[in-house]
């Protein structure tokens, strides 16, 4: 029985890279920064591709950081290449807006490496398995560092055999006025491809099974934004579907947490959340961590405690991201605590003061009424405003909601007033 062919996919590596917010102390912990960096990562999937002995490896551009960062991306890639194509392991690839330059000249001096539509027209190939045609690959790249227009455009999508196609490409998905390549969703499935796999986002999609189609993802996360499951996909090419599942060759995982507050009285039972923390996750993360040897966290204290300002006090006078633990060979440590805490207040009680706080207690709790609603409509429509003059939107953000707004009102709203209240308090 002859075994399904399989591809290896890979999103963004950024070849040249180094991950942000990584601790200078690793090698206190037995690390060195090189341990983490895509090129790293790039190796790993090089590794996974061989042992798995897939036909090909498909890379989805942006490969190298930047046009000026030949000769850092040359040498690993070139060895990865080579590796690759001594065990009879095909190399794809297309540019993205990072290497739009370099990437054709890397594709001229790697032999076995090759790289699909370099002048932005779309190209195809054939795949074989064991002397068979299995899959029909079409590509294209970032011919100039920005495309405005539709790559889509004018895309051939009649082909004169049965074969299974999958899509290569770089861009910018439901985005329709981006620099980047802006491709619609519905022009994607419109296609009839089997499967598109695309580039550009860090974050990885999650894989419809029947038609697969989304994001990739960076090949090692390069900043505590891109948390969660980082790797190369493997997609497994049948007579009836094709099917992708991520493999976890990434050398560092980020991570971000949320912990309550309202039970903590004392700065050394906050001290004991935190690091309790970090066993907790790594209890969840098991079992999934694959090649991971670091895992950084964020952390995000919530909730309401009698004892906010003594806790607050105590998280600017200490260093909560000197913690470190190692669990099962992993080492973990915290990059950053962000305090959400709000005090816990009697809003009732203090709303019957004839004095400032009262007054400011009053219109909290006005705010959580109907009447309150109206306010809330304002500040949403100037979120808004304020968004759109700046054409600034941090990627993955959620859409502004009333309810975010009103979260946001609240928490400014609490945060004064315990201000204000402090201010009553008698001297020492």
């Amino acid at each position: 029985m002859i075994e399904a062919p399989q591809l290896l996919c890979v999103g963004d590596i950024h070849l040249g890279r180094r991950p942000r917010r990584l601790p200078d102390n690793l090698a206190d912990w037995g690390h060195n920064l090189s341990d983490f960096t895509p090129v790293s990562a790039w190796r790993a999937t090089v590794d996974y591709a061989v042992a798995q002995k897939v036909n090909a490896v498909l890379l989805a551009g942006d490969v190298v950081q930047s046009d000026n960062q030949y000769y850092e991306a040359f040498g690993p890639l070139d060895q990865g290449v080579r590796k690759l194509v001594d065990h009879g392991i095909s190399v794809y690839a297309v540019a993205g807006n990072h290497d739009v330059e370099v990437l054709p000249r890397l594709a001229d001096d790697i032999d076995g490496f090759h790289l699909l539509g370099p002048d932005g027209t779309w190209e195809e190939t054939v795949l074989e398995h064991e002397g068979k045609p299995f899959l029909r690959l079409a590509g294209w790249s970032f011919p100039t560092k920005h495309v405005t227009t539709n790559p889509l455009i004018g895309l051939q999508v009649s082909f004169p055999d049965t074969l299974p196609v999958v899509g290569l490409v770089h861009c910018d998905l439901d985005v329709h006025n981006s620099q980047y390549a802006p491709v619609a969703s519905g022009d994607l499935k419109r296609t009839g491809y089997r499967a598109w796999l695309l580039g550009h986002i860090h974050t990885p999609s999650t894989f419809a099974q029947e038609k697969p189609v989304g994001y990739l993802g960076s090949l090692v996360g390069l900043d505590p934004t891109e948390t969660g499951l980082h790797g190369p996909w493997l997609m497994t090419v049948s007579d009836t579907e094709l099917t992708m599942a991520q493999v976890a060759t990434s050398p560092l995982r980020w991570e971000h947490i949320v912990l309550p507050v309202d039970a903590v009285g004392e700065p050394g039972e906050l001290d004991a959340l935190l690091s309790g923390a970090l066993a907790d996750l790594h209890g969840r993360l098991t079992g999934t961590l694959g090649d991971a040897r670091a895992v950084g966290v964020r952390i995000t204290l919530t909730g309401r405690s009698s004892s906010c300002r003594a806790l607050e006090a105590h998280l600017r006078d200490s260093d909560p991201t000197s913690l470190r633990r190692e669990l099962g060979g992993v080492l973990y440590f915290v990059d950053k605590v962000q305090s959400r805490m709000l005090p816990a207040l009697d809003l009732q009680a203090i709303a019957r003061q004839d004095d400032p706080p009262g007054l400011l207690a009053r219109k909290l709790l006005w705010l959580e009424t109907p009447e309150g609603d109206p306010l809330v409509q304002e500040a949403m429509d100037a979120m808004q405003q304020e968004t759109q003059r700046s054409r600034w939107q941090p990627l993955g953000a959620e859409p502004i909601t009333p309810e975010m707004v009103k979260d946001q009102l609240r928490n400014s709203g609490i945060y004064a007033l315990q201000e204000l209240l402090a201010q009553q308090e008698p001297a020492p």
